[in-house]
């Protein structure tokens, strides 16, 4: 036995030791957001939680929760990234008009810096409205950012959107 069977035994033992470790911080994240789950109270609803990477090798969660906060809109949708749970990545607001099954996206914000999120956070909507029986997702894009913002258009038409001037319409299938 040479030495590169040593060193790759070696290499072999150090990547299983960091897998472990990988998962152990996983677990203690999962008991975080089981605890911030207990804490609910009746306003907040979690709607799902979806893996993410920005990066290779920092795959964490993305949890998004559902607020009803009364005299404002319908829901107000958060996510977070696990572990951190006092710093939203996502926020979108949703008029939810039950009596004719469609639902206003008033507005939704993703942080810059998380590729990706923002199509998890329409994933998110898409579920959070299906619950409620609503087929359509409709909204407004102001008039200057259509002009200035062409990858916003791009986002939308990517996720599924249908749009017209500065309307947006998403049909939701059940």
């Amino acid at each position: 036995m040479g030495k590169n069977f040593y060193k790759k035994l070696f290499q072999e033992e150090c990547r299983v030791g960091e897998k472990k470790e990988k998962r152990i911080r996983q677990l203690e994240s999962y008991a975080e957001l089981v605890r911030y789950i207990a804490s609910f109270d009746h306003t907040q609803q979690l709607i799902s939680i979806v893996p993410y990477s920005s990066y290779p090798g920092q795959e964490t969660y993305i949890v998004f929760f559902a607020k009803r906060i009364p005299g404002n809109f319908s829901h107000t949708i958060y996510g977070y990234q696990m572990g951190d749970f006092r710093n939203w990545v996502y926020r979108a607001y949703v008029d939810i008009c039950l009596s004719g099954k469609k639902a206003e996206l008033v507005d939704h914000f993703a942080l810059p810096a998380h590729n990706g999120i923002g199509t998890l956070g329409i994933g998110a909507i898409r579920k959070l409205l299906l619950e409620h029986d609503c087929t359509i997702l409709y909204g407004k894009m102001a008039a200057e950012f259509i002009a200035d913002r062409k990858e916003l258009v791009a986002f939308y038409q990517k996720n599924g959107f249908e749009i017209s001037g500065e309307y947006i319409r998403l049909s939701i299938s059940i």
